[in-house]
């Protein structure tokens, strides 16, 4: 049975750290402006605290207090909602951890809520926005491109890359571009499509 503690652990962390840096990205781009943050109450409970303690912050300094205190705010409900959870089921031994009905690491149900509405709000403002799908696109198109390419030719890739490819069968060869592709830098990326050097 796979581990309740550990199997909620990574997707915790992906849904406050998706949630911050999506904010911050959709804040500097002028895709999401504090009216549209104060749509979820989490959020304008949070820019309103900002305001009280530091009024008439320049936006970069706002971004950067907002998404300091929407990381500091999911991290603290975790620790306290898992700590509780723990105290519940009064573990005797891992096993019984492993064995629990339910998640053990989770948020409250108050910030569920809170995390859900972040991304109904990010959906609606800056994942559906007509320039992210375009760019979408063009990046999904350019990663295909650099797929084929290297796909048909794995001595274009860095030696350390492409060494022993010529013999290995599709899987592994599909493997192991797809994991070189995946550590690319965007603009690495954009290089290597336009043929620059590696």
């Amino acid at each position: 049975m796979t581990s309740a503690i550990h199997s909620s652990l990574p997707a915790i962390a992906d849904d406050i750290a998706y949630d911050a840096h999506d904010i911050d990205d959709g804040m500097r781009s002028g895709l999401l402006e504090a009216p549209m943050l104060r749509e979820v109450s989490f959020l304008a409970g949070l820019l309103d605290e900002i305001d009280a303690s530091t009024p008439g912050l320049a936006k970069p300094r706002l971004v950067n207090e907002l998404v300091r205190r929407v990381i500091t705010r999911f991290a603290e409900d975790v620790i306290k909602e898992s700590s509780a959870r723990l105290t519940g089921l009064a573990p005797a031994s891992a096993q019984a951890i492993r064995e629990a009905a339910t998640q053990v690491v989770a948020f409250s149900g108050a910030m569920q809520t809170a995390d859900e509405s972040i991304k109904r709000l990010l959906f609606g403002h800056v994942y559906r926005d007509a320039k992210v799908v375009r760019m979408r696109a063009e990046a999904d198109q350019m990663l295909r491109f650099l797929f084929e390419r290297f796909f048909e030719a794995p001595e274009l890739m860095p030696a350390e890359w492409g060494e022993g490819l010529d013999l290995a069968d599709e899987a592994r060869r599909a493997r192991r571009i797809a994991d070189y592709i995946a550590g690319m830098t965007d603009r690495y990326a954009v290089g290597r499509a336009a043929g620059n050097s590696r």
